[in-house]
């Protein structure tokens, strides 16, 4: 199976690309310049949208403090990974029943 992908290089790409797109799955790095995960989660709960969300980070105590500590729907990927443990998370993350969310005022 293959993927489509969209590439953001900073925090506002990837915001737009959200509003812009119906992404099946988001893979986002931790430290992403301009808009921290945390932005991101609030802008897809605003949207009242349940994607799912892979987020890499080499420090998961950062992770953990953020937005997406318990959320339905996430997996955090502490780097080095592999490939292959990437594309695991995106296949699980495909299979699973989505949460409705709304939207937040």
């Amino acid at each position: 199976m293959g993927f489509g992908v969209l590439e953001a290089g900073n925090g506002y790409c990837a915001l737009e690309h959200i509003d812009a797109s119906a992404a099946h799955v988001i893979v986002i790095e931790n430290g992403l310049p301009n808009a921290p995960v945390s932005q991101i989660v609030d802008r897809l709960r605003g949207a009242g949208q349940a994607v799912p969300l892979i987020v890499m980070t080499s420090d998961l105590d950062v992770v953990e403090d953020t937005a997406v500590a318990g959320l339905p729907l996430v997996a955090v990927l502490e780097k080095p990974f592999s490939l292959t443990t990437m594309l695991q998370e995106i296949r699980r993350l495909l299979r699973a029943p989505r949460i409705a969310i709304e939207p937040s005022v």
